[in-house]
């Protein structure tokens, strides 16, 4: 796409289109944002201590990587990512309370 741009800004030069024309360079999309904690965790935002360390409880047992030791690789990979997700989302809810 930037070729395209640069292509773009040499032909005006040589007398095609006029630089005021051309499209600017395309920018870098933002990043999504991160999810809140209390999403991850499936709390309201408003959740007591206790009701955030229950929901943790209950979603990390489905994702411990100690039971996907007999799945495949790929299944691994989503199980430990989904336990890091819930790991940080947990972090993040405790600095708060």
């Amino acid at each position: 796409m930037r070729d395209e741009w640069k292509a773009g800004q040499i032909e005006a030069q040589e007398g095609g289109t006029p630089l005021d024309d051309d499209p600017a360079p395309p920018k870098k999309p933002a990043p999504a944002p991160q999810p809140q904690w209390w999403d991850i965790l499936q709390v309201s935002s408003t959740a007591s201590e206790n009701e955030i360390k229950q929901a943790y409880r209950r979603l990390i047992k489905n994702s411990h990587p100690d039971k996907a030791a007999h799945l495949s690789p790929e299944a691994q990979a989503a199980i430990e990512h989904e336990a890091k997700r819930l790991n940080d989302a947990y972090e993040r809810a405790m600095k708060l309370h």
